[in-house]
């Protein structure tokens, strides 16, 4: 392979040249082959490109088990071999293909044309892609993404590095700055919709999501390392109380006897502090939360609340609660156990905004909020997002519904400060990486993945596994080719803590924390939050919790937090 200079230059004599350039020739729509499948086993839309003289493309897109209100819809039922997709591609997209230049920007700008020109479907459902269906949009996106490699001979993450930038100047977005390696948080646990629920169907853990953050260290491999360790911890934990461990539809470790958020956060800072057969604590891990609060919000019972179960009994009295309690909530748990994200903590609907302002302006100083089902990687939601203060935007491809849309949302938020958190998607094809490629190529500065329940099962988790080891060959390669060559963009890399407590980690590597270096001169305020917090830990070398009032009876009270939580 080329050296990145040169692949950058052949990218841009190809849109200097494009009357000189191969054409697509073939397109086709198919369903998904075996191999190619689900990580759940449900059919996925394939497209196929045959560029000229530099044969066929294949790019799988995810399901998407779990659409939000906002997001491009798919024409098919969820779980339904998707014929409509296909009948769509053939019928609208193909001719209109073919003899077009492998360029991206120009197919993506050709498919919101053909959607725009269609008639609104019968069901009414008119979010972006709608008319020529999500996966038919995203697919095609995509693939022409890879052919656009393929013809110029440079490795997919240039090509995306290149495209990233060509959009940001297109629409007067900041550019990609540097391809770097994303901090990564690892699921660990699931509640909510996805873990044990009463004989109600409602959760008996109101928290979707549980994810450890290595965001305290320098080195790739060290991050990596700790998880596996921390997660271990975790593990122990749970066998040594008897639990019945399970592992859920997304990955995550499941089990009947964890019913409180509160409960498995415990057990989280005991792995991360140490779980008494190895007390060495692990000052760089933090916690993140993904509430999908939309799944707790406007139950027949309780119209206009949000369901907390048995940690709203034990904390306010009730088990239904409105958007301040809420936030008190999670204050709580913010200020009690080592939290530093929280994602969807409120209900995605319009109706449900004055809740995210709220929200922000109580936590957004001193934890990352991230958004995902209410702006769904679509930039005019991320336009009114970004008014409610400094957070985090989480990045879905099929979401965005292109890949311009993609960039131009990840842009819009990068604007304003906030920070790109790239993001497996349920139902993903197994062999469908490219959001590990984005988020090397854009600098994002966090990598959502499944990688903490090792042990069997798991709808998601090889998929995710192959995700983070992708994110650390593509940079390294990268890196290496930037570093060999002697080119500007290594001589800027500098370490981003620059304490003096982490001179004893200094050691070779590939740099970890550099897409956060984008934000070390102002950095936002939960960030320079979480710096203090590392620096404090492991001049410390030690990790504690201090619960607050509300939680301390519940939690620590006299009967010890043993009987109490568990």
């Amino acid at each position: 392979m080329a050296s990145f200079t040169r692949q950058m230059e052949r990218l841009n004599t190809f849109f200097e040249n494009k009357g000189q350039l191969p054409k697509i020739e073939l397109a086709a729509a198919s369903r998904s082959t075996v191999s190619s499948t689900s990580t759940k086993l449900r059919p996925c839309l394939s497209v196929n490109l045959y560029v000229e003289n530099h044969g066929w493309v294949h790019l799988t897109v995810p399901a998407g088990t779990s659409a939000g209100i906002h997001e491009p819809s798919s024409l098919t039922p969820e779980g339904e071999f998707q014929t409509a997709e296909k009948k769509a591609f053939n019928d609208y997209v193909r001719d209109r293909l073919v003899s077009c230049n492998p360029d991206p920007v120009m197919v993506d700008q050709l498919l919101e044309e053909i959607n725009d020109k269609l008639p609104i479907r019968q069901d009414g459902i008119d979010t972006p892609f709608s008319r020529i269906g999500g996966p038919t949009a995203t697919a095609t996106s995509l693939a022409a993404v890879l052919a656009l490699a393929r013809a110029t001979g440079v490795s997919t993450e240039i090509a995306i590095h290149f495209l990233y930038d060509k959009i940001a100047a297109a629409y007067n977005l900041p550019p990609a700055q540097r391809m770097s390696l994303p901090v990564y948080m690892s699921k660990i646990a699931d509640g909510g919709l996805h873990g044990a629920l009463d004989n109600q169907g409602r959760p008996l853990n109101p928290v979707q999501e549980f994810l450890f953050i290595p965001i305290g260290y320098e080195k790739y491999t060290d991050a990596m390392e700790v998880t596996m360790q921390v997660n271990a911890r975790f593990w122990n934990l749970m066998r040594e109380r008897n639990f019945d461990i399970r592992i859920g539809a997304e990955g995550g470790i499941v089990s009947p006897q964890l019913t409180s958020a509160i409960q498995v956060l415990q057990l989280m800072s005991m792995a991360i502090r140490g779980d008494g057969r190895d007390n060495r604590p692990f000052p760089g891990v933090f916690i993140g939360l993904d509430v999908a609060a939309s799944e707790l919000y406007d139950y027949r019972d309780a119209p206009g609340k949000y369901y907390l179960g048995k940690d709203g009994r034990a904390v306010f009295g009730s088990q239904y609660v409105d958007h301040t309690q809420l936030t008190e909530y999670y204050c709580s748990l913010i200020e009690a156990f080592p939290v530093i994200s929280i994602e969807d903590p409120y209900c995605d609907s319009d109706e449900c905004l004055s809740h995210w302002e709220y929200g922000f302006s109580r936590m957004s100083q001193d934890i990352l909020v991230v958004t995902d089902d209410m702006t769904v990687t679509q930039p005019d939601r991320v336009q009114t997002a970004v008014k409610w203060g400094t957070g985090g935007l989480l990045t879905k491809v099929n979401q965005g519904g292109t890949f311009t849309r993609t960039c131009r949302a990840m842009q819009i938020a990068n604007r304003h400060g906030w920070v790109k958190v790239l993001s497996h998607r349920s139902s993903e094809a197994a062999d469908f990486v490219f959001e590990a490629m984005l988020a090397v190529a854009s600098g994002a500065e966090f990598l959502k993945v499944t990688v903490g329940s090792t042990k069997g099962g798991g709808g998601g988790r090889e998929a995710r596994v192959n995700w983070v080891s992708n994110a650390n060959v593509i940079w390294e390669a990268i890196w290496k080719g930037i570093k060999e060559e002697g080119h500007p963009e290594y001589k800027v890399w500098t370490r981003f803590w620059g304490n003096n407590v982490l001179e004893d980690l200094r050691m070779e590597g590939l740099p970890y924390q550099g897409a956060l270096m984008m934000h070390e001169k102002n950095p936002p305020s939960w960030l320079s939050r979480v710096q203090r917090l590392v620096t404090a830990r492991y001049e410390q070398a030690k990790i504690t919790t201090t619960p607050i009032h509300k939680l301390e009876a519940y939690c620590f009270g006299s009967v010890g937090s043993e009987v109490g939580c568990f």
